[in-house]
């Protein structure tokens, strides 16, 4: 079956009253500065000894983003955010209803920003008291959690930032130690290349199309069949990133039917079995249906802005194989277009360069 639209620009294609209380919400919406992500790598950088080591091992990392994958709070619906306060306005919380088809997202908050206390979030310390209330992009950032971060978060990061790093094992004279300087003073901004994968698009398509858990047995086959220690440890690091993100999924399923559970409308008890059923099945394995696949992008895609910092990550054409096999396959079912529009309309979240 092929698929065609008459309007390729979707000008007489109307949001579903779901995508369409969920844009509204979005855009009333004021970012919000989450602390999860680096009280979690923070805790765990303390207990394992990590802060001040001449050199973590790829293992160690990844064991670092399993532990943060397996232990953030799993968040399947949001149901409050802060209003963007206009010219002369005080800020105000307001609450919703989040009928989202996805659960998960890289933050606690509803628009959350993520914070990577060993590249760049500290250049945020001296704001912590204002950046709620400046004038230029505002972001909503509690009394309590700025506490955190100033108290219990940032000072552990003084000398083992990325930045520090370089800067400690450089001499003074040399063209590296130039090159840091340059960095800070003239281009400042481009500074977060040198911290993350950037100007990518990742490849979902074997997620998708064999699931998680077959991509680590293979890791496991490969691990065990290396003679190089530095393989082994490279392909034990793939097993446990991939089993946090499969943990993470379950978390998120646990949740979904213990909400479920506690909820009295049938048709709201519905769809969270509906998640908790998803989530349980992918990306650990295979996806079956358009919104299974676009589950699989969508939790992955969260998992590795959990590691990196989006400078230029893109998720690419989702037009293309294995997805639009699954998309044509369920319109032959009887999935419309405005259905798919309302997939794809995902939670968005801000991405700052911190």
């Amino acid at each position: 079956m092929l698929s065609t639209l008459p309007d390729i620009y979707l000008k007489t294609t109307n949001l579903t009253d779901r995508a369409a209380q969920l844009r509204k919400i979005y855009f009333q919406a004021m970012p919000e500065v989450c602390i999860e992500r680096p009280e979690l790598i923070t805790k765990y950088c303390r207990n394992n000894n990590l802060l001040g080591k001449e050199r973590v091992s790829v293992l160690e990392k990844a064991k670092m983003y399993r532990y943060v994958l397996e232990n953030r709070r799993p968040v399947v619906y949001h149901d409050h955010s802060y209003q963007l306060p206009g010219k002369g306005k005080e800020m105000k919380r307001f609450e919703f209803e989040d009928t989202s088809l996805f659960a998960g997202s890289t933050t606690s908050k509803f628009k959350g920003v993520i914070l990577y206390p060993e590249f760049l979030a500290l250049s945020i310390w001296p704001e912590l008291s204002t950046i709620s209330t400046r004038m230029k992009n505002p972001y909503h950032l509690s009394k309590d959690d700025a506490k955190i971060l100033e108290r219990k978060v940032f000072p552990y990061w003084m000398n083992d930032t990325i930045l520090e790093t370089g800067r400690a094992r450089f001499p003074k004279d040399s063209v590296e130690a130039y090159g840091l300087k340059l960095m800070q003073y003239l281009v400042f901004f481009l500074g977060s290349k040198n911290n993350c994968i950037s100007h990518t698009v990742p490849d979902f398509s074997r997620a998708i199309r064999y699931g998680l858990r077959q991509m680590i047995n293979e890791a496991k086959a490969k691990r065990d069949e290396a003679a190089d220690p530095q393989q082994r440890e490279f392909f034990s690091a793939i097993v446990e990133v991939l089993e946090g993100i499969v943990g993470y999924s379950r978390n998120l399923a646990d949740e979904a039917e213990a909400l479920a559970q506690g909820e009295n409308d049938a048709s709201k008890r519905q769809a969270l079995l509906e998640i908790a059923d998803i989530y349980r099945r992918v990306p650990e394995f295979p996806a079956r249906t358009f919104r299974e696949g676009l589950t699989t992008v969508w939790i992955c895609w969260t998992a590795i802005h959990l590691e990196n910092p989006n400078i230029g990550l893109s998720l690419g054409r989702l037009d293309q194989p294995p997805l639009s096999d699954l998309y044509l396959k369920d319109r032959e079912n009887g999935l419309t277009i405005e259905e798919a529009i309302e997939l794809l309309l995902k939670k968005y979240e801000k991405q700052p360069q911190k």
